[in-house]
């Protein structure tokens, strides 16, 4: 997996990524990237970390773009996301080094 990427909106709108992308400027190609959204939609009260159960640990007002390959380090990656709350968001970034997945078999 590469860095994910947080999406933070104000409190009181859940956001939905309605499409994201990620491309390495570098070869053209797209990385494939998993949606991570809909946080807590009821908090436990005055814990910012907790959620009742069945429900994700982080906020409503949040959500994540998780690249499913390592990022190519010290090259320019175009992001652009669309939010059923927000007009069209882009921008690019250019990773220090290439962050691999650390794996835990049981």
């Amino acid at each position: 997996m590469g860095t994910p990427i947080l999406i933070q909106v104000p409190q009181g709108v859940t956001p939905s990524i309605i499409s994201a992308t990620i491309k390495n400027t570098r070869t053209g190609q797209f990385v494939p990237v998993r949606r991570i959204q809909n946080g807590c939609t009821n908090p436990i009260p005055g814990d910012l970390t907790g959620c009742y159960q069945g429900e994700s640990s982080f906020d409503a007002a949040q959500a994540f773009l998780l690249p499913m390959d390592p990022l190519e380090a010290n090259t320019v990656h175009e992001v652009v996301i669309n939010l059923n709350t927000l007009p069209h968001i882009a921008f690019s970034f250019t990773p220090a080094t290439a962050i691999n997945p650390v794996v835990i078999k049981k």
